[in-house]
């Protein structure tokens, strides 16, 4: 059922309009989801290649806020017994989860190896940045 609501999702995303003077209207959820990705989104209209990869980036994103936010509103749950407290701290959580991905995100840069100690220098610095999503989301 979840993946069909993500394929419907991303379906009514990729749903681009013609207006009369040959220009691409894109709607919000698109624009808010390359927005979440970090991409510049003048570029990313340019450059139809990379608009649904950034859009799932943008999403995993999302995804990542909400269940943040439903995980800290839950830790807030057991101290504390008000629900405006509650829904406030999970949803403060949330946002900081998210901006905290997307910085991450944007900050990193992928780029060719030229020997194998870079090429492990690199797969451990994926290592340490998933260990380092891990910790934060719990």
């Amino acid at each position: 059922m979840l993946s069909h609501m993500i394929t419907v999702m991303f379906a009514y995303c990729n749903h681009i309009v013609t207006v009369k003077d040959n220009k691409e209207k894109y709607n919000l959820i698109t624009k808010f989801l390359w927005f979440c990705s970090g991409a510049n989104i003048e570029v990313l209209k340019s450059a139809k290649a990379d608009q649904d990869r950034y859009a799932h980036i943008g999403f995993s994103i999302v995804l990542i806020s909400i269940l943040g936010g439903i995980s800290g509103g839950y830790a807030l749950s057991t101290v504390f017994k008000k629900a405006s407290i509650i829904w406030l701290g999970g949803g403060f959580w949330g946002v900081i989860l998210g901006s905290m991905d997307r910085f991450v995100l944007s900050g990193v840069q992928k780029r060719k190896s030229a020997n194998w100690v870079a090429g492990l220098r690199d797969k451990t610095g994926g290592l340490l940045f998933f260990l380092l999503r891990l910790s934060i989301s719990i």
